[in-house]
């Protein structure tokens, strides 16, 4: 599991005072609230993630994203070992979640299973 060392930043603005949490969330990768919105992304890049392996998923070489999004291959490799560690635990099943249907109530799921 990844554990991430936050740097708190107070960004005045108009009298208003916001708290933004800058975090590095594993090894080279990092969220920031202002950099889309909070979303994974290359340490010290704009970079997302998702942009990454939605790339490669797409039939990209690594090479090509390489090339493309002006990133090392290691941080192609970095992005794509953080959505392995990642992506299992955001499949887990959720109470909260939808089922495979997209319905909430179980009991929907037996009576759709009768009919």
């Amino acid at each position: 599991m990844f554990k991430g060392n936050a740097a708190v930043v107070i960004i005045m603005s108009l009298n208003i005072v916001k708290e933004v949490v800058k975090m590095e969330i594993a090894p080279n990768i990092s969220v920031d609230p202002q950099i889309h919105h909070g979303a994974p992304v290359l340490t010290g890049t704009r970079m997302p993630v998702s942009i990454i392996v939605g790339s490669l998923a797409g039939g990209m070489s690594k090479e090509e994203v390489s090339r493309e999004y002006a990133i090392t291959i290691e941080q192609i490799e970095t992005a794509l070992s953080f959505a392995a560690e990642f992506a299992p635990k955001s499949f887990t099943k959720n109470q909260n979640a939808p089922n495979q249907r997209g319905n909430h109530n179980e009991t929907l799921d037996a009576q759709l299973d009768e009919a």
